[in-house]
């Protein structure tokens, strides 16, 4: 009976430590494909090529085929997140991008001004 009560409290225990909140840079490099439509490359045939930049940040570029969306200056990652503030006067950008990674899904949130043209808007990629 003790072999079998221990045997269900370690099932109980590995079921409850549920999946890692850890994530490296590593994790996040790859290349990953819109899930839906994209925002700031609109279409259903987005791709996103993450790169590792230093040793806690991502570049990131986006493409359809058509247009092709370099990201100027590292996502700067924290465990499964990743947050950058991007300012450009002349292009009228003010964006924030907010990007969690869950097992292979990328979700990047933007809130600001992109282009001149505000922008309140997820994307969901998968690896």
């Amino acid at each position: 009976m003790k072999k079998f009560f221990l045997a269900a409290l370690a099932a109980v225990l590995l079921v409850a430590c549920g999946k890692d909140d850890k994530c490296t840079q590593s994790d996040f490099v790859g290349v990953y494909t819109v899930q839906g439509v994209g925002c700031l490359i609109d279409g259903t045939s987005v791709k996103l090529t993450a790169t590792a930049n230093g040793t806690s940040g991502l570049n990131m570029e986006w493409e359809d085929g058509n247009n092709t969306l370099t990201l100027d200056g590292p996502l700067q990652l924290t465990d499964c997140t990743g947050t950058l503030k991007l300012v450009d006067a002349p292009t009228e950008t003010d964006l924030t991008m907010n990007a969690t990674l869950d097992g292979n899904t990328l979700k990047i949130t933007y809130t600001g001004k992109f282009f001149g043209t505000q922008i309140n808007c997820t994307e969901t990629f998968k690896k």
